[in-house]
């Protein structure tokens, strides 16, 4: 586990480590990913949304979570029910996140930031309910939301340049193929690079967890 992980430069030390450690695996998905949705952009240029991108999408965060979960050793066994408790996870915390922002920008961030290791607890601990999953993730993170949000902007740059990208000819002019990849291409290596922010705290916070519970064993 890593000493005193909650330290933003600690963090964003880890979530770089995980990313080299995993950067095959990382980069074939990205690259797939940013393929899909490049041809997606450029046939369907005024759509928002995609299902099939989503959930391979999902897939991915699925599988790269999961392996580097194995590599830290942090995995557990049997991972029965986990990857619809995964979806369930996605899909909830996808909600209250859009919900916050709607409301207000500002809990909107604040959920991302405070659910950002549910992913990894719900394979990292299973068996364990959805939403006990985004409940022990808040409990976790507690007092620590300014840390993480100061590593999350690092994940962050990608995506600037993404929007860069998608402006490339103005806002009322058809975006070309190339800054369509190269838009995609940032937009997903950012995803994943949040991705593995949320292991990155998960061994934050479970290290205090464990230390925790040796004090008053």
């Amino acid at each position: 586990m890593v000493e005193n992980a909650m330290d933003a430069g600690r963090i964003i030390d880890r979530m770089l480590s995980l990313m080299r450690e995993n950067a095959v695996a990382m980069a074939v998905a990205v690259l797939a990913l940013a393929a899909g949705g490049t041809i997606w952009d450029f046939y369907n240029p005024d759509s928002l949304f995609s299902l099939p991108l989503s959930i391979a999408s999902m897939v991915a965060q699925y599988l790269l979570v999961k392996q580097a979960l194995k590599r830290e050793g942090l995995l557990s066994g049997d991972l029965t029910g986990a990857p619809m408790a995964f979806v369930g996870v996605s899909i909830l915390s996808g909600l209250g996140t859009v919900l916050g922002l709607l409301l207000l920008i500002v809990p909107g961030i604040l959920l991302v930031l405070r659910w950002m290791p549910a992913m990894a607890i719900v394979l990292a601990e299973n068996p364990i309910r959805s939403g006990d999953a985004l409940g022990e993730a808040w409990r976790r993170t507690k007092g620590h939301w300014l840390a993480i949000g100061i590593a999350y902007l690092l994940t962050m740059i990608p995506f600037a340049g993404a929007m860069l990208a998608y402006l490339w000819n103005g806002a009322d002019s058809p975006t070309p193929l190339i800054a369509l990849g190269v838009a995609n291409l940032l937009m997903n290596l950012g995803m994943a690079a949040t991705w593995y922010l949320g292991v990155a705290v998960y061994q934050g916070v479970a290290s205090r967890s464990d230390e925790l519970e040796e004090i008053f064993a």
